[in-house]
């Protein structure tokens, strides 16, 4: 729900005791008063401020060097929108209108990207201070101290993100077609959504990242995922089924809709008509007569998505063989001169 609202949350805390004034977990206890760093994507709790010096470094010198304070507004943009629906001016808030962001649900995953910048701006505080130490007698130790500092990174990151990373501890996802057979499952396990199309399974939880909500028309369990109403209307056969198109014979005697166990969406079409929404549901009007209907689901952005993608790909291939060390250079003087004015 708080994913939805495009805030952060934290929930599910089972291993913490809390009293009126202090919590307790693993053996240490937190009292009234005491910061903490809480980091809203993993979960983890940290005793006191968490560091970012290095990046605080960064920052501050990046006022003083134009060209690195378009990394510096940049970072500061990212971490703005990470913020989520923040009371006043939300700048997540204002994407989340356009349509590439409006299913955007997690703002967290703004900080990926703000991670890349900010490191930028630990990697310009690393470097001056380099240049300060160059003629002093702890010059030698500056590159040892580096190398500390990239392991203790290394270490940091691979001990908070190891047990959460979901490559090599879940079970290869064995190349097979989808089943042909298909119902709605309630009590399966979110983990397992890689297997569903293969086992031909669906289910109504976890739908926070769509644009559409789940419909409590679903039906669940081993019947057919498909009926006519009214149902003296005729008869309805299932011929295929796959995650993205969906075939069926029909005869009907008398006008009727065909009603499927999915949610409505508006990427669905159909081999006539227009497919509606009913009650949540994939719904399709038919008129009397016997025939074969087609479904079929693309969403309504892959075309000009896949459009934009491959212009970006020409673009970034042009940009690759024509931008040169001098040519950057050149721009981005270009760009700190504009900013003097």
């Amino acid at each position: 729900v708080a994913r939805g609202m495009g805030r952060t949350c934290v929930c599910g805390a089972d291993q913490v005791e809390i009293a009126a004034d202090r919590f307790a977990v693993g053996g240490r206890t937190v009292e009234e008063g005491d910061v903490i760093s809480i980091d809203g994507t993993t979960g983890c709790v940290y005793l006191g401020a968490v560091p970012v010096i290095l990046v605080a470094c960064g920052a501050a010198l990046a006022l003083r060097v134009r060209e690195k304070r378009i990394d510096l507004g940049v970072f500061a943009l990212l971490v703005w929108c990470a913020l989520g629906a923040v009371p006043g001016f939300s700048l997540f808030g204002v994407l989340h209108e356009l349509p590439i962001f409006r299913s955007l649900h997690v703002p967290s995953r703004f900080l990926y990207p703000a991670t890349v910048l900010g490191a930028l701006l630990a990697v310009h505080a690393l470097l001056r201070m380099r240049r300060a130490l160059s003629r002093t007698r702890l010059a030698a130790a500056v590159p040892i101290a580096e190398l500390v500092l990239a392991a203790a990174v290394t270490v940091d990151l691979a001990v908070a993100n190891g047990p959460r990373l979901q490559q090599g501890i879940g079970a290869p996802v064995p190349l097979a077609r989808a089943s042909r057979e298909f119902h709605q499952d309630a009590s399966l396990d979110y983990r397992a959504l890689p297997f569903n199309a293969q086992r031909g399974l669906g289910t109504p939880i976890c739908y926070g990242g769509f644009d559409w909500p789940v419909s409590r028309a679903l039906w669940l369990g081993r019947v057919p995922q498909e009926r006519l109403e009214p149902p003296e209307a005729g008869e309805v056969k299932q011929l295929r089924w796959s995650p993205s198109a969906l075939e069926l014979q029909v005869s009907i005697r008398t006008p009727a809709v065909l009603v499927v166990d999915q949610n409505f969406e508006p990427g669905w079409t159909a081999s006539e008509g227009a497919p509606v929404s009913r009650a949540g549901l994939l719904a399709l009007p038919l008129a009397p007569g016997a025939r074969t209907v087609r479904l079929a689901h693309r969403p309504e952005g892959f075309v000009p998505g896949l459009a934009l993608t491959l212009f970006g790909a020409v673009l970034c291939a042009a940009a690759a063989r024509g931008l040169t060390a001098q040519r950057i250079a050149a721009l981005r003087a270009a760009i700190a001169q504009r900013l003097r004015r």
